[in-house]
């Protein structure tokens, strides 16, 4: 009997060393590939970070600033043209809402006021005849001014187009992700009702009005370059369609700000939360 017991504990010892082994070989490779989607999954962060980051840069420093140039400009025009008080058509409340000298609330509920006002005033001028308009030709080239945000996203996008967004742990951080391409796609709709609105309404009145071959130059100058090309004065005639046309840019061209500060908000955001799984 004693030599079956011994048996027996033979047999456990070895059968425990097996399990015990194997649990370890399991451990390892459990350790060895978290250590894997770990990797893979920093180097998903890395290139997502360096290029939303990059979005971020040229969004604050370029587009949203033209896009911003636009919109004041045609208040501009629409001011000079109207010979409205100084600072009525002032939009840089709407600054806010991206370089953060106030609150993205606060910056709207200003402008949806302005709105108010200014939409009573060019109802007020429109029913009476306005006359010839004389203006530097740079001003109306700045107002004119239309582009599509292309952001650089190639690796949220391949991201996206594979599913490698699993390999994101995050669950935060991958529904921050999930959502930027429909953000981007409002602020570019935006972009291009107005884009439109330019070039197959307000620049056609625009030209039928005077001679607006300067003026298509310096726009696409203004396009180019980010910068106002040699000013001139154009005179034309200020009818109450046209009127009509360069008020309704404004609302346009603050929905584009809008939805690109918007944007521009979700990718820091986004930024902050790839930052936190860094290591």
């Amino acid at each position: 009997m004693a030599e079956t017991r011994i048996q027996w504990k033979r047999v456990a010892a070895e059968v425990a060393a097996i399990v015990f082994g194997i649990l370890i070989a399991f451990w390892i490779d459990a350790e060895w590939q978290r250590r894997q989607e770990t990797r893979a999954e920093q180097e998903v962060l890395a290139s997502l970070e360096a290029d939303l980051q990059s979005s971020l840069d040229g969004l604050r420093s370029h587009w949203l600033p033209m896009h911003f140039g636009a919109l004041q400009a045609t208040g501009d025009v629409l001011g000079q043209a109207l010979d409205l008080p100084a600072g009525t058509m002032d939009f840089s409340g709407l600054r806010g809402s991206w370089d953060g000298t106030s609150p993205d609330s606060a910056a709207m509920t200003v402008t949806s006021e302005d709105f108010e006002s200014f939409l009573t005033i060019v109802s007020r001028k429109r029913s009476t005849p306005i006359g010839d308009v004389t203006l530097p030709d740079s001003l109306i080239g700045a107002a004119l001014t239309t582009a599509t945000y292309d952001p650089t996203v190639t690796s949220l996008n391949a991201l996206l187009a594979d599913g490698g967004l699993n390999r994101i742990r995050d669950r935060g951080l991958r529904a921050a992700l999930s959502s930027l391409p429909g953000q981007l796609a409002d602020a570019q709709d935006e972009e291009r009702a107005a884009r439109d609105h330019v070039d197959r309404r307000l620049r056609p009145l625009l030209e039928a009005a005077g001679d607006m071959t300067v003026v298509n130059l310096v726009h696409w100058n203004w396009l180019e370059t980010f910068a106002p090309g040699p000013s001139g004065p154009v005179t034309f005639q200020l009818s109450r369609e046209l009127l009509g046309a360069l008020a309704l840019r404004v609302p346009q061209q603050t929905a584009v700000v809008t939805e690109l500060a918007l944007f521009a908000n979700a990718l820091e955001e986004t930024l902050e939360l790839i930052r936190a799984q860094r290591r």
